[in-house]
């Protein structure tokens, strides 16, 4: 009985040591993805902000490959004016999430170098974006 308890213990202690050496770890935070994150993919855009005697809105879309933002200009009574460049990635984009509801996103610049930038995501329709890890004073986009 004695030798039956103790090969049941040496067993069920092997079984325990192969089943916890195969458990794999957590993924890697520093994973890079092809493409655009697709809980950030859409189309976003500003609150109006006044200018005297214009007003601004900026406008964010993010496509499979592609981060590209602007600013138009408005009139006082809110009609369109004018358009800015567009800048961001132009595609070859990649991605990785760095934290929760942070990404960093990467890729050919339209002036053909790469850039980098990084996009808060605070909910299903509001982000921010910001070439640097610091968000403060950042304008918030929402999905339209």
């Amino acid at each position: 009985m004695k030798k039956l308890g103790t090969s049941l213990i040496i067993a069920a202690s092997l079984g325990v040591a192969f089943g916890v050496s195969n458990i794999n770890t957590h993924a890697s935070a520093a994973t890079w993805h092809k493409g655009t994150p697709t809980v950030l993919r859409g189309k976003y855009r500003t609150a109006f902000k006044s200018v005297k005697p214009y007003y601004f809105r900026s406008y964010l879309h993010i496509t499979t490959y592609k981060l590209q933002f602007w600013q138009n200009e408005y009139s006082h009574s809110k009609k369109y004016v004018s358009s800015a460049n567009v800048f961001g990635i132009n595609g070859k984009a990649k991605y990785r999430k760095l934290k929760a509801g942070l990404y960093e996103i990467r890729g050919n610049a339209y002036v053909d170098q790469t850039q980098t930038w990084y996009v808060k995501r605070y909910s299903h329709n509001r982000v921010r974006l910001t070439y640097t890890k610091s968000f403060a004073g950042q304008e918030y986009y929402q999905k339209y």
